[in-house]
């Protein structure tokens, strides 16, 4: 009698398995136009301005461990960028300073000490990133030799990174930070995974269906 009761409860367990990975188009993803990547792809839209962009990091922590099949690729948006907030001055052109900032960390390979510390002069000291000077401090601050900077920021993998991010930002139409999109067409709605015990856990549950999801 035992065996069947446990082949029940097998059973029933099923369902609710199921269940589990059951996330709605509109309300975990939405599908974007256009032909998915060739591959898995997985790329977080971020800015170093974005306050909620920093609030994600751990979730891209999770990410990059967390993710079957494919790795975290991150890119730098460039129309988010310095305002004065004395004389609300805005200067556009640190948007791309920035963006290209992030892909000296990239090439030099010092993204995590780099971005800890720019997000810690941006949101812990209102010390904002408002030149290339301002830029290449930061770099120095975080242990990069200031000869490395000089030779990595107008580098052609670097040029090269930066047309690649701006390509993609404006190919996925993306308009606000963070955004994360998934195979070239879908993105993630973190607001579809409110309430969750574990929001991280259960966001990168998220991003690893819509890897492998085939329609």
């Amino acid at each position: 009698m035992n065996k069947y009761l446990v082949a029940l409860f097998a059973l029933l367990a099923l369902p609710l398995s199921a269940c589990a990975a059951d996330y709605e188009e509109g309300t975990h993803y939405e599908v974007l136009p256009g032909q998915p990547t060739a591959a898995p792809e997985v790329i977080e839209f971020f800015s170093y301005y974005c306050g909620h962009c920093y609030k994600f990091e751990p979730i891209v922590a999770a990410l990059e461990k967390g993710l079957k099949g494919t790795e975290l690729k991150r890119a730098h948006v460039d129309f988010l960028y310095y305002v004065d907030r004395s004389t609300r001055k805005r200067y556009p052109e640190t948007g791309k300073i920035v963006s290209r900032g992030f892909a000296v960390a990239q090439a030099l390979k010092v993204v995590e000490p780099v971005s800890e510390e720019i997000y810690k002069r941006h949101f812990y000291e209102n010390r904002q990133i408002s030149s290339v000077g301002d830029l290449r401090d930061a770099f120095i601050a975080a242990g990069v030799a200031a000869k490395d900077f000089d030779s990595a920021y107008n580098s052609f993998p670097v040029n090269s990174m930066v047309a690649r991010m701006a390509q993609q930002t404006k190919k996925y139409g993306i308009r606000s930070t963070p955004t994360v999109i998934v195979n070239g067409k879908y993105k993630v709605k973190p607001s579809g995974l409110s309430g969750a015990d574990n929001f991280i856990d259960e966001y990168v549950k998220l991003v690893n269906y819509l890897v492998a999801k085939k329609d």
